[in-house]
């Protein structure tokens, strides 16, 4: 009995041995091609159509038939004047350009589109053609951020903090996402290992029109030694708080 018990052992062992090849040979064919940019992104809605371009980097000198799709909820923008492009084995990329035709319709923050890319096997390359399956083999990302009816913060917080012999630098980077001027204020609090407040500064008002950016840069001085410490803004705006953290 207990050969028959190691022999299961050794098939599944070699089961999920065969496994894990066949996920690395399908990641082999993927990494064939490269794409770039592999990402787009608009922090307002394009006034006028925009010619779009990408790069297939053709990393192993492949035969190859590509298809262009794109999907997402917007994907009607995107116009390919060829939906199929052939890639040859001495063309070490192939540039791809299409139109981005601006719509009315986009909801208030991120809209996303994918531009999928996929191996197409037509019959004609014979033994030099990658065997990708029609699998999705790039992506490129699209992302177009429409304004909020209203006033809408994101925002980052950086901290400069080289010695603490020196004031501790905090730069706070805020984006005014919304299509309503705002001016926003604040506190930012210097936090302890054990959430104990160790300092407090102000963050003054500053005007940031609908879809711009701002930086308000504030410093603290009183930091007795070295270790983790934690920052929090609480910005306020309207009858809205955004909360920025930064460990440092």
């Amino acid at each position: 009995m207990r050969y028959v018990v190691k022999g299961k052992k050794i098939t599944r062992f070699f089961i999920v041995l065969g496994a894990i090849l066949l996920v690395l040979l399908s990641l082999t064919q993927v990494t064939a091609l490269g794409i770039a940019p592999s990402f787009y992104t608009f922090d307002s809605i394009p006034t006028k159509p925009i010619e779009m371009k990408m790069r297939i980097l053709n990393t192993q000198q492949e035969d190859l038939l590509l298809s262009l799709e794109a999907k997402g909820a917007y994907a009607h923008i995107l116009s390919f004047s060829e939906e199929t492009v052939r890639i040859y084995p001495h063309e070490q990329e192939k540039e791809i350009i299409y139109t981005l035709t601006p719509s009315a319709d986009f909801q208030p923050g991120t809209n996303s589109i994918d531009v999928l890319v996929r191996s197409v096997d037509d019959g004609s390359f014979g033994k030099q053609h990658t065997n990708v399956e029609a699998k999705v083999a790039l992506v490129q990302k699209i992302q177009i951020i429409a304004p909020y009816p209203e006033q809408h913060l994101t925002g980052k917080l950086f901290v400069t903090a080289e010695d603490i012999s020196k004031p501790i630098v905090f730069t706070t980077h805020l984006i005014n996402r919304g299509s309503v001027d705002a001016t926003p204020y604040g506190t930012l609090v210097i936090k302890g290992p054990l959430q104990n407040k160790i300092g407090e500064v102000r963050l003054t008002p500053t005007f940031i029109a609908s879809s711009s950016s701002k930086k308000v840069e504030t410093s603290y001085y009183g930091l007795e030694e070295a270790g983790v410490y934690l920052a929090e803004a609480a910005i306020q705006y309207g009858d809205k708080t955004l909360l920025l953290r930064k460990d440092f």
